[in-house]
Parts: structure tokens; C-alpha cells; sequence
């Protein structure tokens, strides 16, 4: 069952918008924003976990490597991302349930149905914080 993290959940503060009007292209800022935005994208594409991070209306902002493996797909796009959750209804109430209650939830023992088989993954759904404090989309992990 879900249940919140305790407070030493995953509460992920990275902005994937883009730079303001002071860090415009070219500028010193708006070079030093690209390379943590980078920073950050190599990161997460080097992680042995499977993480998708969703915008709050669901379309898919990055998959990582890792994910694209275990789902099974090589680029998630809208509609794959709507399939994956029609064939897990537990997880796309996970991700509600988190951009509702601005928790990170958590399954040790979710069931994933990728295709014609299914594959025991822990999964956690962390809010993807804007800069206001309000989440903005959700941060998907599953572990296998």
C-alpha cells in the first residue's frame, strides 16, 4: 500500500525551466545554469535506477536510461507514458496522490506490468517542487 516517506523523503528541487531575463544566452549566468542543468542530466542518465519525471498535467519531461530499459520503450512519449499507467492504475494514483499531498509516497512491493509480463519493482513518487514550494510534476523511481 502507499504510505508518505518520512520526513527524510526525496523532495526534488530542480527547475527544469528555463533561465530568467537576467541569465539570458550567452551571459555568464545563463552558461553556468546550462552546466548544472547538465550536471544534473548526466546524473540522473548514470543512475542504475529507472526514473521518469512527469510535468503536473502528465507529459513526460525526462526518462533515464535506466527507465527506458525497464519500461521497455526507447523514448516515452505522451501516449506511452498514458499506456504504462492504464496498465498500472496503482501508480498514476501514486502520482496523484503525491502532487495532492506534496509527499513522497512509496510501494516496496509494486507490481509493474510492462507489456505481456509483470516484474515486482519498488516504486516511489516524489513531488517535483517549483520554486514556490508548490509541486509542479512528480518524480517516478522504480527499483527492480
Amino acid at each position: 500500500m502507499c504510505s508518505p516517506k518520512a520526513a527524510g523523503g526525496l523532495v526534488a528541487r530542480i527547475s527544469l525551466r528555463s533561465p530568467g531575463p537576467d541569465s539570458g544566452r550567452g551571459s555568464a549566468a545563463g552558461s553556468i545554469v546550462n552546466l548544472r542543468l547538465n550536471l544534473w542530466r548526466d546524473i540522473i542518465d548514470s543512475l542504475p535506477d529507472a526514473i521518469v519525471v512527469v510535468a503536473e498535467d502528465g507529459k513526460p519531461l525526462m526518462v533515464n536510461p535506466a527507465a527506458e530499459t525497464l519500461i521497455g520503450i526507447s523514448t516515452v512519449g505522451k501516449q506511452q507514458l498514458t499506456d504504462l499507467l492504464a496498465h498500472n492504475p496503482w501508480l498514476q494514483r501514486m502520482i496523484d496522490s503525491c502532487l495532492n499531498s506534496g509527499q513522497t509516497l512509496g510501494d516496496p512491493d509494486a507490481l509493474l506490468g510492462v507489456g505481456p509480463r509483470s516484474i515486482t519493482v519498488r516504486a516511489e513518487v516524489s513531488p517535483l517542487q517549483a520554486p514556490d514550494g508548490h509541486p509542479d510534476g512528480a518524480i517516478i523511481l522504480l527499483l527492480d
